[in-house]
């Protein structure tokens, strides 16, 4: 399996434990609380993904060129996050 579709399984499976089983079923959803529990499951997978990389000089490939496991993930979950986070965006309030 690639390196870079092992981050991309492991990105998504937080953002749908986050987004879909957490997120979703807060009462009420607001931007604030969205937005700490991300910081964590956004820490959650850059801890996983760290573990499973730091000191391997893996290189990820972006199609732009070639990165570090840490930018590969910061990358990776930014553009992951978006369908979640606009599937959730109408639920939210102030």
């Amino acid at each position: 399996m690639p390196v870079e579709l092992q981050v991309a399984i492991i990105c998504f499976a937080g953002l749908a434990i986050g987004y879909v089983g957490i997120f979703a079923r807060m009462d009420p959803p607001t931007i604030g609380r969205v937005l700490c529990g991300d910081v964590a499951v956004f820490t959650m997978c850059l801890t996983t993904i760290g573990a499973l990389f730091w000191g391997t000089g893996t290189t990820f490939s972006t199609g732009f060129g070639t990165v570090n496991w840490f930018w590969f993930t910061v990358v990776c979950y930014s553009v992951l996050e978006c369908p979640f986070f606009f599937w959730l965006h109408p639920k939210l309030r102030d």
